[in-house]
């Protein structure tokens, strides 16, 4: 701390020599330090008497401060002022012999400089002020950094306060410190848990293991933090699994360690929900090993399971044969003696007790809030079911079983439903299939191998061909063992699969385990048609060597009964995730003419409509249905009145309320009173409008033969394929297609067909200034006769012996980039379905266009950025908000030693040394808000060598995506002193 000298006029035992000399050293002393000493008068304005020399490092001469011209306190800031003034009153009111005071004074360039001024008030013998003498030290530097300090305390204090993770300092075995997530996790208050001994809050299996590794963190730091999971206490006195990690600190000057703590609840909770996931499979295996047991066996272990698997107390599977109107009923019900009882005997479906509800709605049931008594002589007696959960048993679309647990703990979720029907399907499957088998066996057929017989086809694949085929796979592809052994396996894969199925074959072989999952890919048979199928993979060992198994499935009839498969799996609870995630209406319809309606939901304004439109009966449902569908939709209704059917689904069309043409997919169910008459119905309709037109287009190409594709076509081949397309559809027999100049907007003839010479060439060029121009680029679709065409163009093109006319827009970004002219030369009107045919051609025409553009463009900036950032000596990466890579050039990766792949993997941190880490997540977090623009933390190779950098940072877009750049460059050796 420098100290003030006052200069005062005095008498003194030093000759004159001396004291000369004495304030020669003086001023020489003080013209070349930091602080500024004056002179002032005795009044609080302060006018200056003296100065030192060194005032011109404020930008000011010594003699602007003439009594008359400027004074002090002119130059201190205005915000100052007020407060300076009044400090200097108050001393001079209470006589004292001098103040301290810090402020901001106004250089002579306008510059603001922090000072601490240290005043002496001298007083005369009248008692009034007679002058004041101070020093003034320039202590910017140190105020900035006082500064600077608080706003890093507060922004650290921020980070710990509100991450998710908990955070314990702990000191001679005491918490000194726990933050706000801490609380939040133990349910602690940190002034309950200050100054307790850390170990209180773990459980005795843990202290050991936890104590040993706080110990030896104090002794040697580790050079990398490792994660240990434990359990700790909570307040409730429930236990809670967690992360921790320790990490070496000083805490008030002292050694201390620092535990990060991270709730592990919902990973465990996951981990368990798998872990009963994995017994469902192990149950599922012991029955697929059961196929030589008996059926009572096998209904006994799959009993077993699902009471296991639920947790529930008993439970029960009920067969049916419905070969005659009295259902015989097989009934198994588990018993308290942990044993399997079964009867058998008469009865009707609709007495079923139990299982009543399940027959007739066909899908699960859960029922967690009942508390009922049952009593049944023949198969109950005396039970008191709390919660209830029946599955049933299809075989096609009959109900042949129905298994049911009781009195679980807790509620029966969707997860129960998941494993029950899964263990009662595979139980079904193998009853059926052992029957299918004894049947078999009285041919005195013998199975080679269960893969030889199965309906599954089993290719085993070596080095990427084929070793083995069993005989399913022969049928299911029409291919011989012998012609496909030692060929290549992708060569009955359709090109556009081949790449997903190589890099599972690749991916199976190199992780060496089971991949659970299915792919639904097409095969090609021996006719060179496609199979849909569904495969999974396997690594085996073949013959000595790695190799792969696929489980080839036939879906070709599931493929045809989809529609019926998601009707009768259809969960409780499907109408409500509708109405609020869906874009499907539901609808409640009475059972009269036209379907008056009981309820709509909100969502029925996608037609334009309200729902008071039809809940006030102005519009009955019967009337926005399109009048050439009516007639067939009130045909169906009547049909499926007689018929007694539960469920059934119809496509149609409606109108909107702007008389816009929409198909809608109906899926309604036909609910019954006592007495077998329609009660209501209820349902929901689907906009498949797109559908349709996406369906019609794949039909055009499905007729044609193939699908066109940008690649490996020009652009003038494409459009000729595409207007062969529309000319192929009946009644359209010519036309032309437009291109529109990017430059100019002129509409230029690039193909047509059929069309007249003489129309060609007036119809080849149109500027934006014409009538033809301007009604080709309306924008929407036009239908008129050719007739019309002429008037509406002033009769400018030439008789032509055309009728019925088309001018579709090409759109790419709700741009209009090209036109399609189409007519007939034989009909007057161009029907419906090939108007949205024609529509969809259009569509697709323009992701043609948009899909060239975008890759030429995107491929030229790409390859151009990456060569220009590769021959950059500099460090350049891209960084997303969040600090993870997007990319590094080449000096980068060389430099780091990390591939390209490894650095887009990390995070900007994880490039950091351990100890920097806070700190330069503080940087990269100031650089994402705009408060910094530059780093100078060194960054650490793969290596462990540390590689001092000052990189500077600046927004931008890194392919569309917004992204922070940086560019790094050595820095000298002093910077990596500090940067240590």
């Amino acid at each position: 701390m420098r100290r003030g000298l006052n200069i005062q006029k005095s008498e003194s035992s030093i000759n004159q020599t001396e004291a000369s000399t004495i304030q020669n050293v003086l001023m020489d002393f003080i013209n070349n330090e930091v602080f500024f000493v004056f002179l002032f008068d005795g009044t609080k304005d302060r006018s200056v008497q003296s100065v030192s020399g060194n005032i011109t490092l404020l930008g000011y001469k010594p003699e602007q401060f003439k009594p008359g011209k400027l004074y002090y306190n002119d130059i201190i800031h205005s915000v100052d002022r007020e407060y300076v003034e009044s400090e200097i009153s108050n001393c001079f009111e209470k006589r004292c012999s001098g103040y301290n005071l810090q402020y901001r004074v106004l250089t002579g360039e306008g510059n603001i400089r922090w000072v601490d001024e240290r005043t002496v008030v001298l007083y005369g013998g009248d008692g009034s002020v007679d002058r004041q003498e101070s020093v003034v030290f320039d202590i910017t530097n140190n105020k900035l950094s006082e500064i600077d300090l608080k706003a890093s305390e507060k922004k650290y204090s921020t980070l710990i306060e509100c991450g998710i993770d908990g955070i314990l300092i702990v000191q001679d075995g005491y918490i000194k410190f726990a933050n706000r997530a801490f609380e939040n996790i133990t349910g602690y208050k940190r002034d309950e848990i200050i100054e307790t001994t850390f170990l209180d809050y773990i459980p005795v299996e843990y202290q050991r293991m936890v104590n040993k590794k706080y110990e030896k963190l104090l002794k040697t730091e580790p050079k990398y933090p490792y994660t240990y999971e434990v359990y700790i206490q909570s307040k409730s006195e429930g236990l809670i699994p967690v992360e921790i990690n320790l990490s070496a600190i000083n805490f008030e000057a002292n050694p201390a360690v620092m535990f990060n703590i991270r709730d592990i609840t919902e990973r465990k909770e996951a981990e368990m929900k798998l872990n009963l996931d994995e017994s469902c499979l192990e149950s599922l295996l012991k029955i697929n090993q059961m196929s030589d047991f008996s059926d009572e066996e096998i209904t006994n272990l799959v009993l077993d399971e699902m009471i296991r698997l639920t947790q529930s107390d008993s439970g029960y599977i009920v067969f049916f044969n419905n070969e005659d109107e009295s259902s015989s009923i097989y009934v198994l019900s588990k018993d308290e003696t942990n044993s399997v009882s079964d009867k058998q005997f008469k009865n009707s479906l609709k007495n079923t007790g139990l299982w009543n509800r399940v027959i007739k709605q066909k899908h699960p049931v859960i029922s967690n809030n009942i508390s009922v008594d049952f009593y049944d002589e023949d198969f109950y007696g005396n039970l008191n079911i709390k919660r209830l959960l029946n599955i049933p048993i299809f075989d096609d679309d009959s109900v042949v079983a129905v298994g049911g647990v009781f009195n679980k703990n807790k509620d029966y979720d969707k997860s129960n439903i998941r494993q029950l029907t899964l263990l009662l399907n595979i139980m079904l499957d193998i009853i059926q299939k052992r029957n299918t088998e004894a049947a078999l066996k009285s041919s005195e057929k013998k199975y080679s191998t269960l893969v030889e017989k199965g309906i599954d086809g089993t290719l085993i694949v070596q080095d990427e061909a084929i070793k083995f085929a069993n005989k399913a796979f022969e049928n299911i592809t029409g291919y011989k063992r012998d012609e496909i052994t030692e060929t290549s396996f992708l060569a009955y894969i359709p090109v556009e699969y081949q790449r997903m199925v190589l890099k599972k074959y690749n991916k199976t072989l190199k992780a060496n385990q089971d991949n659970s999952r299915i792919y639904e890919v097409n095969f090609l048979s021996s006719t060179k048609n496609t199979v849909p199928t569904e495969i999974n993979f396997s690594p085996i060992h073949y013959e000595g060597k790695p190799a792969v198994m696929l489980n080839v499935r036939d879906i070709t009839k599931q493929r045809q009964k989809e529609n019926e498969l998601i009707d009768t799996t259809r969960m409780q609870g499907l109408l409500e995730d509708i109405i609020n995630n869906s874009p499907a209406i539901v609808f409640i319809w009475r059972a009269e003419k036209d379907w008056p309606v009981e309820f709509v939901s909100e969502n029925i304004m996608q037609f334009g409509y309200i729902p008071e439109d039809f809940t006030s009966e102005r519009i009955i449902y019967g009337d926005i249905i399109h009048p050439d569908d009516l007639q067939k939709v009130r045909n169906k209704m009547a049909g499926r009145y007689e018929d007694k059917s539960g469920e059934f689904n119809l496509e149609y069309r409606i109108l909107t309320s702007n008389d816009e043409v929409r198909w809608v997919d109906e899926r309604t169910t036909i609910h019954y009173d006592e007495n077998g008459n329609v009660n209501y119905l209820q349902g929901i309709i689907i906009d498949i409008t797109k559908k349709k037109q996406a369906d019609n287009f794949l039909r055009i190409q499905s007729d044609t033969g193939s699908f066109v594709s940008p690649k490996g076509n020009n652009l003038q081949e494409i459009f000729e394929q595409y207007l062969d397309f529309c000319i192929s559809m009946d009644p359209i027999d010519c036309g032309g297609l437009y291109l529109i100049d990017e430059v100019t907007n002129d509409l230029n003839l690039v193909s047509s067909e059929g069309l007249s010479s003489e129309l060609m060439q007036k119809m080849s060029h149109f500027t934006p200034n014409s009538i033809q121009h301007r009604l080709f680029t309306t924008g929407h679709p036009i239908y008129k006769l050719y007739s019309e065409i002429i008037s509406i163009t002033g009769n400018d093109l030439p008789y032509e012996s055309l009728r019925a006319t088309a001018i579709i827009p090409v759109r790419y970004q709700d741009d209009v980039v090209a036109v399609m002219f189409l007519a007939s030369k034989n009909n007057y009107e161009i029907s419906q379905d090939v108007r949205i045919s024609l529509e969809t051609v259009a569509d697709q025409i323009g992701e043609t266009i948009g899909y060239i553009k975008y890759e030429n463009d995107f491929e030229y900036n790409k390859d151009n950025t990456s060569k220009l950032l590769d021959n950059v000596d500099d460090f350049i990466f891209v960084i997303d908000s969040e600090g993870h890579i997007l990319y590094a050039n080449k000096a980068t990766q060389d430099r780091l030693g990390y591939t390209e792949q490894e650095l887009q993997e990390m995070n900007i941190i994880n490039l950091h040394y351990s100890k920097q880490a806070l700190k330069a997540a503080s940087n990269i977090s100031d650089v994402v808000s705009g408060n910094r623009f530059s780093c100078d933390i060194p960054l650490i190779a793969k290596d462990g060598t540390i590689i001092y950098k000052d990189t500077k940072f600046s927004k931008g877009e890194w392919y569309g995506q917004e992204a922070i750049i940086g560019v790094s460059r050595e820095i000298d050796e002093n910077h990596k002193s500090s940067g240590d």
